[in-house]
């Protein structure tokens, strides 16, 4: 009975743990795992945008602010001028007080238009400076991404099918940022899912199994995802000019996904 209980406990461990294995090496098969990185150019560039807008804006408030005190001002030197007149026609006979009276009140009525001009200019104003301050940001944002200061493509190629059940497509292209460094990245990209599928670019052109992508291949890192846009850095100092393809592979059978043979 004893040795039986200890075949029967032993049965259905060895039970799990291949069931977690094999779900482990199955499952991805039937489970999309979907990515969307943002270009690295694209998120720096957003992130200089961003600052200058701010700066910028801070700089408009402040002119507004003045142009605002400004206007402020010059009615209350006008008021200040009234009162002046006002305290010297009470000395005045009660003629020329009348007098001064249909002046002042004459002076008063072409002084308010001028205030609700004056007090109106601020927001015409910003809202001029916030189109000027518009057109110059995308002007600088233009600048800023013209030239040099944009990433060129080094290398690309079409992902391709390695076999009937081992399907790829989209885009890979390696590019050199504005600092220097360089990136892989996928677009478009779609590659039957699988177990610790690993980004190597591979000396070989289009390898199909593990002799030839054992050859020479750099490892980029574990892949992001089977579907949709991502990034992967490649070390400084890589030597571009060695590999001639990117591959989907994976590590535990050492089984080709897809290839994209690199080319300019």
């Amino acid at each position: 009975m004893k040795i039986r209980l200890f075949v029967v406990i032993a049965g259905l461990i060895v039970l799990a743990v291949a069931g977690a294995a094999g779900w482990y090496l199955v499952s991805p098969l039937f489970i999309d795992n979907v990515v969307d990185e943002e270009f690295p150019f694209e998120q720096a560039a957003e992130a200089a945008a961003s600052r200058t807008n701010s700066e910028q804006m801070e700089a408009n408030v402040e002119e507004v602010s003045a142009a605002v005190s400004e206007s402020e001002e010059m009615p209350a030197a006008a008021e200040s001028e009234v009162m002046a007149e006002e305290a010297e026609a009470e000395a005045m006979p009660e003629a020329a007080e009348m007098e001064v009276e249909e002046a002042v009140s004459e002076d008063n009525m072409e002084a308010m238009p001028e205030e609700v001009e004056e007090k109106a200019m601020p927001e015409s104003a910003e809202m001029k400076v916030e189109e000027v301050v518009s057109e110059d940001n995308m002007a600088e944002m233009e600048q800023e991404t013209s030239g040099a200061d944009r990433p060129v493509a080094m290398l690309q190629g079409q992902f391709q099918d390695a076999d009937r059940f081992h399907q790829g497509s989209g885009e890979a292209t390696i590019y050199q940022l504005p600092d220097g460094s360089h990136v892989l990245r996928f677009e478009t990209f779609e590659v039957t899912n699988g177990p610790d599928l690993h980004v190597l670019l591979s000396t070989h052109p289009a390898p199909t199994n593990q002799e030839e992508v054992m050859a020479g291949y750099l490892d980029l890192g574990k892949l992001k995802g089977n579907v949709g846009s991502q990034n992967y850095d490649i070390p400084a100092g890589t030597d571009l000019s060695q590999f001639n393809s990117v591959v989907i592979y994976c590590e535990p059978f050492h089984v080709v996904f897809s290839t994209a043979t690199l080319g300019n």
